[in-house]
């Protein structure tokens, strides 16, 4: 199949790797920020000193600073651990339809959907990619089970159930959805008797190993963080929580949807357009072709030399098959429900997609096969060829943009830090770089969601923190947060200084954050074009009218460039 093979060498290697890092890569990566070399003496687990995840973190922590100079090479690995779940979904697919081509449908819709940005594009986030691809060897092995395996494969299955989620809980979601795929998948003459023991056996010793990892998970988590019991809500809170996640997931599905793939499309045919883009998209439009035409042959004598053995082809089986595949979709949601300030975010839809795809793949699967004697059934496949085709090709495109934004936004963070580095070269011991604005976008397509859809070096406390030490290697300079859609945490601004609520050595104070002098603070804001901007004078308006200005001791000293005066109501 030349037609997914190139569309997925353009929508995910168009800029060669050359993406950098993005906000938890600094955070996980190994590194010393003072000998600015790899750590290897470190402590791996060190942003999780517990059982939670365990495989994630030294993963991370060894792989980002292995390659810390070579993260065109880590990209290729996310790309290439996404490109073995999609083969994955393939074998799956092609032992639960008759029709090639209604496997790969399913299984280029799932590899090239546009919200997998995050899982492909963003190193930290291959730890999403990894245990789907496992979870996929455990889905292809339980077909095999079902179809007469001995019981021997269990230990196996289970196994693999626990190394995911040691790796992301998410993808073991489908547990319990296998039964469904055993009843589609297992021999139709098989008793009910023998399928519900069979497919029950295999459940609870999957099962019985999550149950394993929640234990460990919970004796050895602390009560307050995330995975702790303190995380977990109670259960009048439940309905709320509910409500909330379903919410976001709609919102994600609907308008976010909509203006990341619009923006990211845009984007992405602003970076193909030029020579060399337009040979790659005449090539990819002319492969499209070979697509459709295989897509219309097939099917016809296809599905007649199809073997009818397998269940999974007749209408019940693809009963069963499909509701695995809806009730995947939904179980996939469910670990965000019960914990406490858990988020759903655009990389949280790789696993469910998983589950769509098999839908698909199946509702596809029963067209074909309705349809193959009329006169007209080429046409008809024919044209889901060329739907999907067109689909397919507007994501990969897409995808090229989310490429063009991940790189615009590492060179603008690497850009931003290396100007206040060259600004402030020397801050005093303890000095705090307090971000009061960040006015800049790392794309302007119109489409707000998407200009602002990755977050700048300021956009959390821990990757702040990692890159302003790691610019300077020094350990005793901080700054504080800053991101698009929230206001400057900063509690108070005065002619004494600021205060943060976060402690930072050196500026603690008895609240449990920090009262940051002028003598070590340095106020920045960053610019429409995405320089450093210092705050050389502040102009404090108090409750009662009074406007108090004062400069700003360190920044007086910085070496020239753009300044301005900040104005600061006080709270």
């Amino acid at each position: 199949m030349v037609f997914p093979v190139l569309l997925f060498a353009v929508a995910f290697f168009y800029l060669r790797g050359d993406l950098g890092r993005y906000y938890d890569d600094y955070v996980f990566a190994g590194r010393d920020a003072v000998r600015a070399a790899t750590d290897w003496s470190g402590n791996p687990w060190r942003s999780a000193p517990y059982f939670w995840r365990p495989l994630l973190f030294p993963f991370l922590y060894y792989a980002l600073a292995a390659l810390w100079n070579s993260m065109a090479v880590m990209h290729a690995l996310n790309v290439a651990v996404h490109a073995c779940v999609a083969l994955g979904l393939w074998v799956l697919l092609r032992r639960l339809t008759r029709s090639r081509a209604a496997a790969a449908t399913g299984a280029m819709v799932f590899a090239f959907y546009p919200l997998h940005f995050d899982v492909v594009f963003w190193s930290t986030a291959i730890t999403s990619s990894i245990p789907a691809g496992l979870v996929m060897v455990v889905c292809v092995l339980f077909v095999r089970y079902a179809r007469g395996s001995g019981y021997g494969l269990l230990p196996g299955l289970a196994a693999l159930a626990f190394v995911s989620v040691c790796w992301y809980e998410q993808p073991a979601t489908v547990v319990p959805a296998l039964t469904l795929l055993y009843m589609g998948a297992c021999p139709k003459a098989q008793a009910w008797r023998t399928r519900v023991v069979r497919s029950g056996a295999a459940v609870v010793v999957m099962g019985g190993a999550l149950c394993v990892y929640l234990a460990l998970m919970f004796a050895t988590v602390p009560r307050g963080r995330r995975g702790g019991a303190a995380s977990i809500v109670p259960v009048a809170e439940l309905h709320d929580r509910v409500m909330f996640c379903t919410g976001q997931i709609w919102r994600l599905m609907t308008v976010h949807f909509r203006e990341y793939t619009l923006g990211a499309f845009n984007l992405g045919w602003q970076t193909v357009g030029r020579v060399r883009g337009m040979v790659v998209v005449l090539l990819v439009v002319l492969a499209a072709g070979v697509w459709v035409k295989w897509v219309a042959r097939s099917g016809g004598e296809e599905q007649e030399r199809a073997s009818l053995d397998r269940p999974s082809q007749e209408r019940a089986g693809r009963w069963w098959v499909a509701g695995f595949g809806a009730s995947w979709w939904v179980l996939a949601w469910l670990p965000f429900v019960p914990v406490r300030d858990q988020w759903v975010t655009p990389r949280c839809f790789y696993v469910p997609m998983l589950g769509c795809a098999v839908v698909l793949a199946v509702a596809v699967d029963w067209l074909f096969e309705r349809t193959r004697r009329w006169r007209a059934a080429a046409l008809v496949r024919g044209a889901v060829g060329a739907g999907v085709a067109v689909w397919v090709v507007v994501c990969g495109v897409a995808l090229v943009g989310w490429q063009a934004m991940y790189q615009a936004r590492n060179r603008a963070d690497a850009a931003q830090v290396a100007d206040l580095v060259a600004r402030v070269p020397n801050p005093p011991k303890d000095a705090v770089f307090v971000a009061f604005k960040d006015e800049f976008r790392a794309a302007a397509t119109g489409r707000l969601l998407f200009d602002v859809g990755l977050l700048g070096w300021t956009g959390s406390q821990s990757t702040v923190e990692a890159m302003i030490k790691q610019a300077y290697r020094r350990n005793d300079v901080h700054c504080t947060q800053l991101d698009f859609w929230n206001p400057p945490a900063v509690r108070a601004v005065d002619a004494g200084g600021v205060s943060y609520p976060l402690a930072f050595a050196g500026n603690a104070d008895a609240a449990g954050g920090s009262r940051i002098s002028w003598e070590r603070a340095v106020p920045f804001c960053i610019g429409v074009d995405g320089r450093i901007v210092l705050v050389d004078r502040l102009a404090v308006k108090r409750a009662d009218g009074r406007v108090e200005e004062f400069v700003p001791p360190v920044v007086k000293s910085a070496a020239p460039g753009p300044a301005r005066t900040l104005e600061w109501t006080a709270k």
